[in-house]
């Protein structure tokens, strides 16, 4: 708690095989190589590879801010969770990153891993897809069995101006996605498109009052978006107790 990491060459966090129910609360990273944190292991296929007791599970990343990413490497992103479960990321702002503020998953396609049960809440994610494409706000890939996108605020994504090919997306749904409950995300002036599926459909997911801008399909009428853009983001840590 109360940490503050900068100006180092790779992410400032990993948090890798085995290591369970660690937490990461009210801390600064920023001016940063790589990325903020990274949750899990690089391992694309487990069979065979990674017995599951290998995952990590139940760690946490919340009410911190993690700035000024990617300045060496710019595929990394704000936080990386792969091959873990019971993850929860909440409550942080994540931007000026140089590819997505949030990357979910590391299996592509439908095949057996371990990126199950994450929960990705509550974020002010804006000002991340700085310098490359084909990914956004959210990014995700793979089976991701029960898990959560919910009450982020994403917001303010420009398409780089040496990008080439791919969109730049508020929401990208990548290579097998399945499984996650979207709900009361707010996503605002994000990117080429707002919400972007490939090798997946939108009825791979289940979708419940979101705000996506006007006229959107994703979009709820009876929901209130200024909830959402009002907690996102670190909350003030709690008052010590005498």
């Amino acid at each position: 708690e109360n940490c503050r990491i900068a100006h180092c060459g790779a992410y400032a966090i990993k948090i890798g095989r085995r290591c369970s129910r660690n937490r990461i609360a009210y801390c600064r990273m920023e001016d940063l190589g790589g990325g903020g944190v990274l949750i899990g292991m690089d391992v694309r296929t487990v069979a065979g590879r990674a017995p599951s007791s290998d995952a990590p599970s139940h760690n946490e990343v919340s009410d911190s801010v993690i700035k000024g990413c990617s300045l060496v490497h710019p595929s990394a992103v704000g936080v990386w969770v792969a091959q873990a479960r019971y993850t929860r990321i909440a409550h942080n702002e994540i931007a000026d990153v140089g590819y997505a503020g949030v990357h979910l998953g590391w299996t592509w396609g439908r095949a057996p891993n371990y990126s199950d049960h994450n929960t990705i809440e509550a974020n002010d994610i804006h000002h991340v897809m700085r310098d490359l494409a084909d990914a956004g706000g959210l990014y995700s890939l793979g089976i991701l069995d029960r898990g959560v996108y919910r009450a982020n605020y994403i917001h303010d994504i420009k398409r780089a101006e040496g990008a080439v090919g791919a969109p730049t997306d508020g929401i990208f749904l990548h290579q097998g996605s399945k499984g996650l409950l979207i709900e009361h995300n707010v996503i605002r002036n994000a990117g080429t498109s707002v919400v972007r599926f490939n090798k997946c459909r939108r009825e791979d997911h289940t979708w419940k009052d979101n705000d996506f801008g006007p006229g959107h399909w994703g979009t709820s009428e009876k929901f209130d978006a200024k909830k959402t853009i009002s907690q996102a983001g670190p909350r003030k840590p709690a008052a010590a107790k005498p």
